[in-house]
């Protein structure tokens, strides 16, 4: 089909960029698009590098909420460096230069890590879930080692949901269009591609905002209740008047300042947890907010394409990708923007180096 912008033909097939006469040669809009492009990747890259380096240099990072944030950062980082090799040039030339297998290997990391981003925050809000639901049973039984059990399990199982998807599409579609175009073919298997994006993409989506909204529910319950610190057995004798009726003893004195220290340790953890929970709470609540405003247009693209490959216009896979682009480059700014450890890390990091 075209439009008067772009000639797109098929879904995601080959395009030819308008050329502006006038314009000069930094004006034209394939090559605003690639510097766009570069720009946004190239900083997302960093950023997420520097996100990496701190949480496995520093101890006191290696959470289970910061290992879902390192895996967000690895797929990132892996996305970044494979759309600057491929988007960029294919948004250049107009069509893609190289091989069918760089395709695949391109198309492979496109879709992986797309829904590695949104299994992740998934993961993320079904963990600040069970922490606020059942706080003994967390911290009991939640581990380092029981997060990298989980992102594993997501990892393989979005490998059987995605690589023969995309293997089969490549091995139907014929040698001369394998090597001109760099996309799925939605019209070749439409029931299994809506099914996978529905399983790949809509799925989190939707995990993430049920829980979401269970953990504001529940937050919001927990300030209708001021938590006051017990008294000990002593305050309660004073009050009671019992210490004029009674002989001083001395190991009731003695057992009366245990319980109060004891107490008062009890009270200081009680205070420090919902404040911790509550910075945990905000950054999740950011996360969430990009994750719907950046990743939902890719999500709506990948469906519609998967319905009707003539809804998916250039236009409209420019800004799903883009999207995406300003999501894994925001990522990195709201780690260090909530997370006070984490900014402190990277401070150190930079303290280190100089």
């Amino acid at each position: 089909m075209s439009d008067p912008d772009f000639s797109w033909h098929g879904a995601n097939a080959s395009l030819t960029m308008p050329v502006d006469q006038t314009a000069g040669p930094w004006l034209q809009p394939s090559i605003v698009l690639c510097l766009l492009a570069i720009l946004l990747l190239a900083s997302s890259l960093i950023a997420n590098i520097l996100i990496t380096i701190s949480i496995l240099c520093f101890p006191k990072l290696r959470t289970n909420f910061n290992f879902y944030l390192l895996n967000i950062a690895v797929s990132d980082i892996i996305f970044s460096v494979s759309s600057l090799g491929n988007f960029c040039p294919l948004t250049y030339y107009g069509y893609y230069p190289f091989s069918s297998g760089a395709c695949t290997a391109w198309l492979y990391s496109e879709f992986m890590f797309s829904a590695m981003t949104e299994w992740t925050m998934a993961m993320v809000a079904l963990d600040r879930l069970v922490c606020i639901s059942w706080p003994m049973f967390y911290r009991k039984y939640q581990s380092s080692k029981y997060s990298v059990i989980i992102i594993a399990m997501v990892w393989i199982w979005l490998h059987l949901l995605i690589l023969p998807s995309i293997l089969l599409d490549r091995a139907t579609l014929p040698d001369d269009a394998a090597s001109e175009r760099c996309s799925i073919d939605y019209h070749a298997h439409p029931g299994w591609l809506i099914t996978c994006v529905i399983l790949v993409f809509w799925l989190p989506e939707t995990v993430t905002i049920t829980a979401y909204i269970r953990i504001a529910l529940k937050m919001r319950s927990r300030k209708k209740f001021v938590d006051t610190p017990s008294s000990n057995s002593l305050d309660s004798d004073f009050r009671q008047g019992k210490n004029e009726e009674q002989p001083l003893r001395l190991e009731g004195i003695a057992k009366s300042q245990t319980n109060y220290a004891v107490d008062t340790l009890s009270t200081s953890m009680r205070q420090r947890r919902p404040n911790k929970d509550r910075k945990a709470f905000r950054l999740l609540s950011a996360l969430v907010l990009s994750v719907i405003v950046f990743c939902l247009p890719a999500d709506i693209y990948y469906f519609v394409a998967a319905l009707d490959s003539k809804w998916a216009t250039h236009v409209f896979y420019q800004l799903a990708t883009f999207s995406t682009f300003i999501h894994c480059f925001l990522n990195p700014l709201l780690y260090h923007a909530y997370s006070e450890d984490m900014r402190n890390a990277v401070k150190s990091l930079f303290h280190r180096s100089s």
